[in-house]
């Protein structure tokens, strides 16, 4: 038998009688209140791993505890009761997973329908949309290329999905906005003809955003998402335009509020320096300039960079974050949301987002490349929409992502709640080594993981106490 289960013998306070136990099941992502000689036997098997006798109803640990024997008899039954329902798993196969990895199916694209943009923001991973391409003779996606690319991706992708994406990218996807329209109009035309779904997004410095465009974003069902950096001062500062004379906050601030004229939800995006390293600061100037949803990622950056978070100013991040978990601000932080939505329906992922999995992103020249933010790096490149798809190396790279073969990663019993975190970052972050893990995120993300596991404790626990569920865990 081999078990990966996590006791917070901490939390026992927060339980329905204030003292159960709480134990967190990693491979079924299970959270439940055992009363305490369930969680000895736990304990026990834990410790013991494969020399553990389920049907052995004896312990000489559990009796000099002080437990009688029917007690240690009735919690062994619950033990083995939970492992029936697959609530608690024994796994010996390592991965539960594995089978997976050799499964592609496709259900969005990327589109980088323009390469370049208006603005030169300081720590722009893609170079201002060139993604440092010398091989780049055209910055802009032609009607051509853009119709190919869209045959290509209904062409392989998943016929079982309900729904398929489709995402303008860039650069600034709004330089290409004829492009943009025809397109969504082509797309919808292919989606009809299979009776499919397809929704559209766009991410944009917000510049070119006007009335008309919102109409048409809204009458397509189009969710545009703006990137915004905080207040004025501090957005102009990482995010300036070309010309000196043009207030970049302004253009995005005026474009949220021209998005929340027509729709409810106005995203905007911000990335997380030493400029403004606090969450609740940042959310709240997104939300004075006219975002009602707000999204905040960490920079992608060397050690060294002076915009990277120095360890005092990530652990004051995480505590501010965990503050907002317990005051239940969770309505507009996306990334918390995110993590309690796991926690909630069980879901589990061995990835963090669509890497080599279910998304492609295809650049201005139709070369296919396994994420979006990797374009032009020929070690990600996975084909083009002439000569297909190299099946062979997507699967490879799949199979590399994976958290269960992951150092760092694969013994954390947070990994299938955070994923791994974003694989660009790592590149970026390590210098180029792609399959470890970034130190900021790691330290963040286990440390919200474990704020939330409290929070939804305290919402729910008359209704922890050992449920058995049939409610599959997925990837």
């Amino acid at each position: 038998m081999r078990f990966e289960i996590v006791l917070f013998p901490h939390l026992r306070n927060l339980t329905s009688d204030r003292k159960s136990m709480v134990v967190f099941d990693v491979r079924s992502a299970s959270l439940l209140e055992v009363d305490y000689a369930t969680a000895a036997v736990i304990e026990e098997a834990l410790m013991q791993q494969s020399l553990f006798d389920i049907s052995k109803r004896e312990s000489s640990f559990m009796i000099d505890a002080g437990f009688d024997q029917l007690t240690i008899e009735a919690a062994y039954s619950k033990f083995a009761e939970l492992i029936t329902h697959n609530i608690i798993v024994d796994d010996n196969t390592g991965s539960r997973f594995a089978a997976a990895d050799g499964q592609m199916k496709i259900t969005a694209v990327l589109l980088n329908i323009s390469q370049t943009c208006q603005l030169s923001c300081v720590y722009c991973f893609a170079s201002q949309g060139s993604f440092n391409d010398d091989k780049l003779f055209q910055p802009l996606m032609d009607m051509e290329t853009g119709r190919k690319a869209i045959d290509f991706f209904f062409e392989i992708a998943d016929p079982t999905a309900d729904s398929y994406t489709v995402t303008f990218f860039g650069g600034e996807p709004m330089l290409n906005w004829s492009l943009i329209q025809e397109l969504t109009d082509y797309s919808e035309s292919k989606a009809k003809a299979v009776s499919k779904k397809v929704v559209f997004a766009i991410t944009s410095n917000g510049y070119m955003i006007d009335e008309e465009k919102v109409s048409f974003m809204a009458a397509h069902n189009i969710g545009c998402m703006i990137s915004l950096d905080g207040d004025e001062q501090t957005h102009n500062t990482l995010r300036p335009h070309k010309s000196t004379t043009v207030n970049s906050y302004e253009m995005a601030s005026n474009a949220l509020k021209a998005i929340r004229e027509v729709r409810d939800l106005a995203t905007a995006r911000a990335t997380v320096t030493s400029l403004c390293p606090d969450p609740v600061k940042l959310e709240q100037d997104m939300l004075n300039a006219g975002a009602s949803r707000v999204n905040l990622q960490f920079i992608s950056c060397l050690r060294d960079d002076p915009l990277a978070l120095s360890h005092a100013q990530l652990r004051s991040y995480t505590q501010a974050a965990t503050m907002r978990v317990f005051e239940g601000n969770l309505g507009r932080l996306y990334t918390q949301d995110i993590s309690l939505l796991r926690l909630r329906n069980r879901h589990m992922s061995t990835r963090f987002c669509s890497f080599a999995e279910s998304t492609m992103a295809i650049d201005a020249l139709g070369r296919i490349y396994a994420c979006h933010r990797l374009v032009s790096d020929d070690n990600y490149l996975i084909g083009n929409i002439h000569s297909g798809l190299n099946v062979e190396r997507v699967l490879a790279m799949k199979k590399m992502v994976n958290v269960d073969n992951r150092v760092g990663c694969r013994s954390c019993w947070a990994r299938y709640m955070c994923g791994g975190g974003c694989i660009a970052d790592y590149i970026i972050e390590v210098d180029n080594a792609p399959y470890t893990q970034s130190a900021q995120y790691c330290y963040y993300s286990r440390a919200v993981i474990q704020s939330l596991i409290e929070l939804y404790i305290e919402e729910v626990c008359s209704r922890l106490p050992e449920i058995v569920s049939d409610v599959p865990a997925s990837v």
